[in-house]
């Protein structure tokens, strides 16, 4: 799925074309002057918010994944811009984590990895890719388009069938900031295609600062 958060009001449309549309709970939608970018417009979390994708948008999202999103924190608090749990068995989030101050990655049963390094109150270009074909390093991370901490890992990135959440995990960790341009991609993309996406999105997020909170 692909939400550009361009409505107004509920759903954020995916144009990916597979119909994962999202249902908002309390989620503000802001203009590009508000959310600080050159044209467009984004969506604001306040700490209880969150777009609901369903869980169709994750089918065939178990052996390769990609999920990409242009994000902007404020608080230090441990909040999450994406994720899809089942506390105890399989889940997969992304966002930041209080105990290592960085971005944070998710996974498995009970597993996380700390990555990149956190910056506040701007926006920064989050990527995370998976692919269980690879011997090792088959988890990669990135934040602007620079490779950051890889793991090991064996099993699937997105198994169970809960909903697909942006904003927030399942029951934990709800985002306090702006979320704009979230991708979720059946393949794993190469640091080629994840400079890509961070070099088509950079000028337009880099353009203001945010005044919409």
């Amino acid at each position: 799925g692909i939400w550009h958060f361009e409505e107004t009001a509920s759903p954020s449309l995916d144009s990916s074309g597979y119909g994962s549309n999202g249902t908002w709970t309390n989620v503000q939608s802001k203009t590009a002057e508000e959310c600080g970018l050159g044209f467009g417009g984004c969506l604001y979390f306040n700490g209880s918010a969150s777009v609901d994708v369903g869980s169709s948008s994750a089918r065939g999202l178990q052996n390769t994944v990609t999920v990409s999103a242009w994000v902007y924190k404020s608080g230090t608090t441990w909040q999450y811009y994406f994720g899809k749990r089942f506390w105890g068995t399989e889940r997969f989030g992304v966002g930041y984590h209080p105990s290592c101050s960085s971005w944070w990655l998710s996974y498995g049963a009970d597993q996380g990895l700390c990555f990149g390094t956190q910056l506040l109150n701007q926006w920064v270009h989050l990527a995370v890719t998976y692919d269980s074909s690879l011997p090792s390093a088959n988890f990669k991370t990135y934040q602007n388009g620079v490779a950051q901490q890889t793991l090991n890992f064996t099993g699937t990135a997105i198994a169970d069938s809960s909903s697909l959440l942006i904003g927030k995990n399942v029951d934990q960790g709800s985002w306090n900031g702006y979320i704009d341009e979230v991708a979720v991609y059946g393949s794993s993309f190469t640091v080629q295609e994840i400079q890509r996406l961070y070099t088509e999105g950079v000028g337009r997020h880099q353009m203001a600062s945010a005044s919409g909170m």
